[in-house]
């Protein structure tokens, strides 16, 4: 059965008249969301000041990066579990996806650290390091040694925490097609949503909080679990939904622009965050629909342009690695840097992309 190949590992097939598509633009949506990522932390990191890149970052960031996956991730891992809810398959597609890119990146991680001489190859014998290393390869990339510090943003590869949560929904996923596959899915969901976002309130206090409590707290699963409940709702309630998403994209697109310049731009009743306020929260809601309507608007639109290539996870995994190069390098300030860094992310993710994590996907048929 032909299945959809996503940045955040999902699959999916036909599901009839009655479930969403396999033709879509799911795959030029991820590059979207990723580049706005990239786009960001080049203009913070590389200290760009330029008028017009700023302006251009302040319209890019009407469409956070991460909120755009977060959704996209609920609704797509949904499906592809929707339709083989068999776990061993799940864990094993999952695997394919996520860890054969990231272990490479973080070679690619290891080089750069000792080519920089931030540490030596016999450093990594160290307890620090070897810590460190074990976090990276398995479940949870967001430990960082002081040692490790110096280097560009402090952070080797800071971007990796979103797959600490992604990885934390895997997991739960079993579970919540267990709890949402009753009848009265819709009051479960609205549950798990409360309680999800009563979580992100709670989190949005403790951002000050210092030491290993605060960042645990801010890659857990829960106060984030509401972004991914929005794309489960959207796939659960699909039969009912769609004659208002299909073809409709430009609309709600609008429709989302407006009401974020009108309530966050103008007014100024809330700032776009990841732990928005309630204000924040609707406006996250008509993005979570105006992605799936896009994603079904013109859908063979990505298709004709990405030819199946699907390059946001490298991005996401890769362009830290080459912020903090540059940083490190002193190549700030300018619009040549800013353009030499996104650049060189999208040619390294197409490298990851055709040597790594296609080759690895295409695993996912051999080992039955």
């Amino acid at each position: 059965m032909k299945q959809i190949i996503s940045g955040s590992g999902a699959g999916g097939g036909n599901l009839g008249a009655s479930g969403p598509a396999v033709i879509n633009n799911f795959d030029l949506i991820r590059l979207f969301a990723a580049l706005q990522v990239v786009y960001e932390h080049v203009l913070s990191h590389l200290d760009v000041k330029i008028p017009w890149a700023e302006a251009l970052g302040q319209l890019a960031n009407l469409f956070p990066g991460v909120p755009i996956f977060f959704v996209l991730s609920g609704f797509l891992v949904y499906w592809a579990f929707s339709k083989c809810p068999e776990w061993r398959r799940f864990a094993r597609n999952r695997f394919l996806r996520l860890y054969p890119g990231l272990w490479v990146s973080f070679a690619c991680t290891c080089f750069l650290l000792v080519g920089f001489r931030v540490v030596t190859p016999k450093m990594f014998l160290t307890r620090q390091l070897l810590v460190w290393v074990l976090t990276q390869i398995t479940v949870f990339p967001v430990y960082t040694p002081d040692v490790l510090r110096p280097w560009g943003a402090h952070n080797p590869n800071g971007s990796l925490w979103t797959i600490v949560v992604e990885l934390q929904y895997y997991m739960a996923v079993p579970l919540l097609h267990r709890m949402l596959g009753g009848r009265n899915w819709a009051v479960v969901w609205a549950g798990l949503f409360a309680l999800s976002y009563s979580g992100s309130l709670a989190l949005g206090h403790l951002t000050g909080v210092s030491g290993t409590a605060g960042k645990l707290a801010a890659v857990l699963l829960l106060p984030y679990l509401f972004y991914f409940l929005m794309g489960i709702g959207l796939y659960k309630a699909w039969p009912q939904i769609s004659p208002y998403l299909v073809g409709r994209g430009l609309w709600w697109a609008a429709a989302y622009v407006g009401y974020t310049v009108t309530f966050s731009a103008v007014l100024r009743l809330y700032d776009i965050s990841y732990m928005p306020s309630p204000l924040g929260l609707v406006g996250y809601m008509i993005m979570a629909a105006a992605v799936l309507s896009t994603a079904y608007s013109a859908p063979a639109f990505a298709k004709s342009v990405l030819h199946g290539t699907d390059l946001s996870y490298g991005i996401y995994i890769y362009h830290m690695l080459v912020i903090n190069s540059l940083m490190a390098l002193n190549l700030t300030g300018t619009s040549r840097w800013m353009a030499f860094a996104i650049g060189c992310t999208l040619a390294m993710s197409a490298i990851s992309w055709q040597f790594v994590e296609h080759p690895a996907l295409r695993l996912k048929s051999k080992w039955r």
